[in-house]
């Protein structure tokens, strides 16, 4: 690459979706020269914000089938009710692949 020609950001596609793909994306981050960590570091994060706000909505569907109700998860986090239910709402929709969501299901268990 020459110095001073930015590369291409990578492509939505090319962005981690699982909780899986971003632990590894992750683990290959150390391996990168400098320049390209800088460059991979933002995408990487917005990818986290997704991958681990479907991650919660996971859990906390799984808790509410697990018997917890949203008033009682909701103490239990110290957020608002209606942040549960969002949170289970956006995960619902990203399982079934609906638009405006995030893509693909969260990861095994």
């Amino acid at each position: 690459m020459t110095a001073g020609k930015p590369a291409a950001q990578p492509a939505d596609g090319d962005r981690p979706q699982t909780l899986a793909e971003l632990q590894a994306a992750l683990a290959a981050l150390p391996q990168l020269p400098p320049v390209e960590r800088a460059r991979l570091a933002p995408t990487l994060i917005e990818a986290a914000k997704t991958v681990l706000a479907l991650e919660r909505g996971a859990a906390l569907a799984e808790a509410k089938a697990d018997g917890w109700t949203e008033p009682g998860l909701a103490r239990e986090l110290g957020v608002h009710r209606s942040k549960v239910a969002d949170a289970v709402a956006a995960w619902r929709r990203a399982r079934a692949g609906q638009p405006g969501t995030a893509a693909g299901e969260r990861s095994a268990r």
